[in-house]
């Protein structure tokens, strides 16, 4: 197959005459050699498992004749050697760097690509377009954005642009609405999740202390303040049960909007990509270290969420002595 005219699908640079191209052998995406060597595979990888296939931006008319047949290009499909990762031609039977015997497609890549052929693992019915508009951005970048996961956000992102939807149950944000905000890189919405968290449960927490401090344990209250407290008794517990009503129903409006909040912050986050990089398109390993996931920033709004508890109750804590003191001066 002739790919000059066409763009690598890594670096967006038209083929010529001199390029060493070689090809996707699940969806046919040409690369420069050294492209797909740089990124280790095929650059649309993240697509394949719902069905992507590389199709021609310049369809070459066909001028063969019976007189002057058109003769057919050379292989330049590749294989990923299962052992050690090296690509290798798809003519070569043995890894060109370790030597493991290379087991070969089922059919020709480029037979199978050039007649319009999709493998029956993947079905054409809803293949998405790398190229898709995203809201100022292309699904590709967003795919790479996202990073992990995307066989469960990408298909989300797109059905909620579709139909205009905003609610999307999260699951892991309706566990931990701050680990899922702060896991994602979203620290302004994992603090403020954590803030409501924190609020909501001050009741319960009030109520707590106040158990212990009656029944003689260890209690960040007087016994002036304990004295008091034990006539509203009654009145804290129903505050804390409204504020464990409450968890719950903070907990379904976080993760019920948890999909659409993310979808939002990765396009604004790739708009702002754009203009600092000053490229049309973001290249992938940009894409993907400012986005992804981060596990180690889940432990650290764990360690902030429960300091910041401490820290809410020992203020409160303060507030209702001071209260307390002030009434007895009185």
């Amino acid at each position: 197959m002739n790919y000059i005219g066409e763009k690598c699908v890594y670096c967006y640079k038209v083929f010529t005459e001199e390029d060493d191209v070689v090809v996707c052998p699940e969806c046919g995406s040409p690369h420069h050699r050294a492209c797909y060597a740089e990124y280790g595979k095929c650059s649309k990888f993240e697509f394949h498992i719902i069905g992507f296939q590389w199709e021609r931006e310049n369809k070459p008319s066909d001028t063969r004749t019976e007189e002057a047949p058109r003769k057919p290009d050379a292989p330049v499909g590749i294989i990923n050697c299962p052992s050690c990762g090296f690509p290798n031609v798809t003519s070569r039977t043995t890894c060109e760097y370790c030597g493991t015997v290379l087991k070969k497609p089922g059919t020709d890549p480029e037979d199978r690509y050039d007649a319009g052929e999709i493998p029956d693992i993947f079905s054409a019915a809803g293949a998405a377009d790398p190229e898709e508009d995203m809201g100022g951005v292309t699904l590709g970048e967003v795919t790479h954005f996202v990073s992990t996961n995307t066989l469960y956000y990408i298909p989300v992102f797109r059905r909620m642009k579709a139909l205009g939807t905003r609610l999307s149950l999260n699951l892991l944000c309706f566990l931990f609405p701050p680990v899922f905000f702060a896991n994602r890189r979203m620290w302004g919405w994992a603090v403020l999740s954590a803030a409501v968290m924190i609020l909501i449960g001050l009741p319960s927490m009030v109520e707590i202390l106040l158990s212990e401090s009656v029944s003689g344990g260890i209690s960040l209250f007087s016994p002036e303040l304990t004295s008091v407290l034990s006539q509203y008794s009654g009145f804290i517990s129903r505050l804390s049960d409204a504020g464990t009503l409450l968890q719950f129903v903070q907990r379904i409006v976080f993760s019920s909007f948890a999909n659409f909040i993310y979808m939002g912050f990765s396009i604004r986050s790739l708009k702002k990509l754009r203009k600092a990089t000053g490229k049309p398109v973001i290249p992938p390993e940009i894409a993907e270290a400012a986005g992804g996931a981060r596990p180690l920033n889940m432990l650290l709004i764990c360690v902030i969420f429960f300091a910041a508890s401490y820290a809410a109750m020992f203020g409160a804590t303060v507030f209702m002595e001071f209260l307390v003191m002030m009434s007895g001066a009185v």
